[in-house]
């Protein structure tokens, strides 16, 4: 709770009761890290930089775990240009409890400026690329791309499985630690600016020259089909193009209702031609499946896809629908609070910073955005290879995370911390 109420670029004239009442509090205890952090969030929003600046740190020196905190220093350093390190101070969400609403603030940064930074990444390698085509044959990484499908059916409602199915593929795939992924976000924002609605740059004959685009060794890409008989045929490709080889080709047919059977099969075809021998537990997690149910899948995929749009309460209500039909479906339940998570606080840092103003009034923390654009470009991505619960009575259980807060943001320049510089005025 706090006595700070504040919206961006409001008055400071209009703070003077709170900041006197905070200050007392400070003459009878210089090291309330509240009344601290709650004095650096006025200034903050009120554009008095370097009160903020001072009465921020002070606070993160009393309490380095304290989320709103390290949300406006998060943000502090959004407006000061320096989004790497804005990135060290929101990653912290993982660590804040979720019942803390500013968990969901900082959540919602952490992506939207991943997304933003692979954003800004696909436009200028492929900017490069169209100057100097000889860019393009340099493999940069040892590192695996995987392609979303394209679909050759003739029913619509199986379309959405292609981003389901490359999303389980890439979970899986990370299981492997010997393995390096190009995250989906990258791969997603590249396609977004080679024109992804054509598909050319999915197809498995020209998934290579894309695949270079991000500096990848090896991909996968491929094409599905669903037959009136629900049977669903998977034919991937799979490119060395660090050895120029010809792709290898994996040929998989099930039903419809053994999805998941198939898609782990493909996997493990994939390991194979990669010459990878996954230990007991890599293969162990490979066989956990998110959800027995194809309409809850199905529902999963149009989430992913409204995502990737950038209609995050649409894509809320996707997910929402999956864990409807499936409760025990924790991978949705995982994407309904990250999409949740962007819908409030994705955008520019100035609607950022009323989210949080509105957080601080008693409100939800922000509205939602469900049109591509607003606010900027959109990620994040965010990590993509996340851990996937089993389904049938299984509790998601996360891999511990032995990073401290405290010294990431210690890490992150807490001493030195610039002054954020006046926005522009037509911002």
């Amino acid at each position: 709770a706090s006595c700070a109420s504040v919206n961006y670029q409001e008055d400071i004239e209009d703070y003077k009761d709170d900041i006197s009442k905070l200050n007392e509090r400070l003459r009878e205890d210089p090291k309330d890290a509240e009344a601290l952090r709650d004095l650096g969030a006025i200034y903050f929003q009120t554009r008095q930089y370097e009160d903020a600046r001072i009465y921020l740190q002070k606070a993160a020196k009393q309490d380095l775990n304290d989320p709103k905190t390290l949300f406006y220093l998060g943000l502090s350093m959004e407006f000061d240009g320096k989004n790497d390190t804005a990135l060290k101070f929101y990653r912290n969400y993982e660590k804040t409890p979720r019942t803390s609403p500013w968990r969901k603030l900082m959540q919602g940064r952490y992506h939207w400026i991943k997304k933003e930074m692979a954003a800004a990444e696909a436009k200028r390698i492929v900017k490069a690329s169209l100057q100097d085509s000889t860019s393009i044959g340099a493999i940069e990484s040892d590192a695996l791309a995987v392609f979303p499908m394209l679909y050759r059916g003739t029913e619509e409602r199986f379309a959405p499985l292609c981003v389901g199915l490359s999303e389980m593929v890439i979970i899986d795939l990370g299981r492997i630690s010997s393995l390096t992924l190009v995250e989906r976000i990258r791969i997603q924002e590249v396609l977004r600016e080679l024109d992804f609605a054509k598909n050319s740059y999915t197809d498995p004959a020209t998934s290579p020259r894309t695949g270079r685009l991000l500096g990848a060794s090896r991909v996968v890409s491929g094409v599905y089909y669903v037959l009136r008989a629900e049977q669903l045929i998977v034919d991937a490709s799979s490119w060395d193009l660090a050895q120029r080889q010809e792709p290898v080709i994996i040929n998989r047919e099930n039903e419809l209702t053994r999805l998941f059977e198939l898609q782990k099969e493909v996997v493990f075809d994939i390991i194979r031609q990669l010459g990878i021998q996954p230990t007991p537990a890599e293969r162990e997690a490979i066989m956990l499946v998110p959800t027995r149910d194809m309409k809850a899948f199905l529902e999963y995929c149009k989430g992913l896809e409204r995502e990737d749009d950038r209609q995050y309460n649409s894509a809320v209500g996707h997910y929402e629908a999956a864990l409807k039909i499936d409760p025990e479906f924790e991978l949705a339940r995982q994407r309904a609070e990250r999409a949740r998570s962007l819908a409030d606080a994705g955008g520019s840092k100035e609607d950022a910073s009323d989210s949080a103003g509105n957080l601080n009034k008693g409100g939800s923390g922000g509205g939602g955005k469900d049109s591509p654009g607003v606010g900027g470009m959109e990620e994040l991505i965010g990590s993509r290879i996340n851990t996937v619960g089993s389904t049938i009575g299984s509790t998601f259980s996360p891999g511990e995370d032995t990073r401290n807060p405290g010294e990431e943001v210690l890490g992150a320049g807490l001493t030195e911390l610039p002054v954020p510089p006046d926005p522009p005025a037509n911002e």
